[in-house]
């Protein structure tokens, strides 16, 4: 349920998004297709919750390629858009190609703080803090 909120409250705030969801591994899962300046990314609004208050955000799941989610173990092949239920079809042939890697460098990445005023993320990897002056 929740990327279909997480998909509303964007749209909500004039992004084009949309719930899509596909068989993995070992389940089916939903997340969030968004398109940013005719780019598509997956955004998992779920694997992306902290579990504690005082845990830092954890931006992998954050603007991934299909490459990446591919990577999560999902077959991208079966993926489905919740938007386009209809109960008289079987199968829907969906193609939202998410090729852009931009943001590849949030994989492992914990949030530190937004600067709205001047486009500006700062983020924590494995290896060492980052900074991202993002145009979008």
């Amino acid at each position: 349920e929740l990327s279909g909120i997480y998909s509303y409250l964007l749209m909500t705030a004039g992004v084009d998004a949309v719930e899509t969801g596909c068989e993995g591994k070992d389940m089916y899962h939903a997340w969030t297709i968004v398109t940013i300046n005719g780019d598509a990314y997956h955004i998992d609004s779920t694997w992306g919750l902290r579990s504690y208050k005082d845990q830092p955000i954890d931006l992998t799941y954050f603007m991934m390629s299909d490459k990446a989610r591919i990577e999560d173990g999902f077959y991208l092949d079966t993926l489905t858009l919740e938007a386009l239920h209809d109960p008289c079809r079987t199968e829907f042939e969906v193609v939202i190609p998410a090729t852009n890697e931009k943001y590849e460098n949030f994989r492992g990445a914990t949030l530190d703080s937004i600067n709205m005023d001047k486009n500006i993320i700062r983020f924590t990897t494995p290896k060492k803090a980052s900074l991202l002056k993002y145009e979008d």
